[in-house]
């Protein structure tokens, strides 16, 4: 892939920002918040900037190559933290 002049990385760097800013409103709101539509690269740097975060949880919502992003908070901080023991 070509990234010419760092384009590449300044894109994933504010999507990642972008998802951050995202789940802490969602956190404060109580609320789903959807955003997009993105295509899959960038709804993958999305998914993986909030995928540590355990108090919010993102899904890919529509049909095709282009979905929008929902971002929804979790109702207890350990429901996305369930070991598989």
């Amino acid at each position: 892939m070509l990234d010419v002049g760092g384009y590449r990385r300044k894109r994933a760097d504010s999507l990642e920002k972008l998802g951050l800013r995202l789940g802490e409103r969602a956190k404060e709101d109580g609320k789903a918040i959807t955003v997009g539509p993105f295509n899959a690269q960038d709804r993958r740097i999305i998914h993986l900037a909030l995928q540590q975060d355990g108090l919010v949880k993102t899904e890919s919502i529509g049909e095709g190559p282009l979905k929008k992003i929902s971002i929804l908070p979790r109702k207890s901080a350990g429901e996305g933290n369930r070991s598989l023991e």
